[in-house]
């Protein structure tokens, strides 16, 4: 699997460097897409043949198949109007796509850019480098100003498994993704490495995410990046607003989601996930009545907490959480979902997840600068045994408790329930970087 990559996008709003491209002394154009292939040795345009070809599969799938739209022309700044492909180490070991971050066409209702791709001559599958990195300059074709990395690298990886079906990375990125799912859906490697130390390439994993959006809703990536356009540098429609369009809503999307993710692996999954081998990891287990836990790492806005409740035997789940947002509970098993006004009875052994939807006037764009960090939420559930039926009478009809006028009793001696402000929610300075105009990067 392809190990390295560049950012294919910058936050909105920065103060962008110009577009640096490799020094070249070699070419060859490629009279199918127009496209120009640079480098620096003669043995290395050698490999300008194999690109090529990648190419014009991918453009063929991507554009002619899939509706992206042709990349812009960067008027002869690589000596033609055409593409143009670097085979350079400066890719050290990976691809990256980069642009002028300028609006190609004012008129046409999108801020949009040409773009160029550099890759290494010295890795071994060029092919699907290069079809990962054409759907990054497509991207740019449709909206350059989006900051959050997922949509750039699901729909990415996605292109490589329509160009080349069953060697794309998906199977290989997808467990990262599933690994931290309590890592907002909108969130980053960069910022699991640098808050937590964990090595991932979860924005890659995310085209689990864009997958079930095509699935689910009927929303290819190339309908969903449509849906993000935007007339100037302001990135008003953002990633959460287009989420909302295609889905029409984004509480119902993310908890369709949630359900369908916690189910990987267990059997009851949609049988398109079946094909992916990237079972959920579970954050914890209850199996003491009154006692409480939570996962270890705080549940970020539009991320989620999965836990199993072994007790062979009915119950009330409890939750207790930051306010400041809001959550829904999901019996994984029968696919309703709880909020949090009173507590849940249900049936064990059985898994739930607890998903942060996040506050109403969540914007993503405030949290994603050289990489996406969110709010970490506090959250702990416990189970208590239900009042017995026949001898407390305290079951209306409904099977609802009814109002005794008592207050509950906290089984978790003096836990707190007030907000939690994540360590990991900016970083400061590092995030200002990017405001600078530098680059962060990127696995691919």
């Amino acid at each position: 699997m392809p190990v390295s990559c560049w950012t294919a996008a910058m936050a909105a709003g920065s103060l962008m460097l110009p577009a640096q491209r490799p020094a070249s002394t070699y070419f060859s154009d490629d009279p199918v897409t127009g496209a120009r292939c640079h480098s620096q040795r003669s043995e290395t345009q050698e490999l300008c043949p194999e690109l090529f070809e990648s190419l014009q599969l991918s453009w063929s799938i991507q554009v002619d198949q899939d509706g992206w739209p042709e990349p812009f022309s960067d008027r002869g700044v690589g000596g033609t109007d055409g593409l143009d492909v670097y085979l350079s180490t400066d890719a050290d070991w990976g691809g990256y796509t980069n642009s002028s971050y300028t609006d190609a066409d004012p008129n046409d209702g999108r801020f949009a850019s040409e773009s160029f791709i550099v890759i290494d001559p010295r890795i071994s599958d060029i092919h699907l480098y290069m079809a990962h990195e054409f759907n990054h300059v497509l991207q740019f074709a449709v909206d350059s100003t989006e900051p959050s990395f997922v949509p750039w690298e699901a729909a990415a990886t996605l292109a490589e498994e329509r160009t080349y079906p069953g060697e794309g990375s998906l199977g290989d990125v997808a467990p990262d993704f599933q690994r931290t799912p309590w890592e907002s859906v909108f969130g980053d490697s960069s910022h699991l490495w640098i808050a937590f130390d964990i090595w991932s390439y979860y924005e890659y994993g995310s085209a689990l995410w864009m997958e079930h959006l095509h699935q689910t809703w009927g929303v290819a990536p190339v309908d969903f990046w449509w849906a993000m356009t935007n007339k100037s540098w302001s990135n008003e429609t953002d990633v959460l607003e287009a989420y909302r369009a295609v889905t029409g809503s984004q509480d119902q999307g993310l908890l369709q989601f949630s359900l369908d993710r916690g189910r990987m692996g267990q059997g009851s999954e949609p049988e398109w996930m079946q094909a992916v081998d990237a079972p959920l990891r579970f954050q914890g287990t209850l199996e003491t009545w009154d006692e409480a836990i939570s996962s270890k790492k705080d549940i970020q806005d539009l991320g989620v907490g999965y836990f199993n409740v072994n007790v062979d035997d009915e119950f009330l789940l409890q939750v207790e959480a930051d306010t400041n947002t809001r959550w829904r509970v999901i019996d994984l098993e029968s696919g309703t979902n709880y909020g949090l006004e009173e507590p849940i009875r249900l049936q064990g052994p059985v898994s739930v997840a607890v998903v942060n939807l996040g506050p109403e006037d969540l914007d993503p764009d405030e949290h994603c600068s050289a990489f996406c960090a969110f709010e970490g939420r506090s959250m702990s559930l416990w189970i208590e045994k239900p009042i017995d039926v026949e001898d407390s009478g305290q079951l209306d009809d409904s099977g609802g408790l009814e109002d005794t006028g008592l207050e509950p009793e906290d089984p978790r001696a003096g836990a707190c329930a007030c907000a939690s402000s994540s360590k990991n929610s900016q970083l400061g300075g590092f995030g200002m970087s990017v405001l600078l105009g530098l680059f962060w990067r990127r696995r691919r």
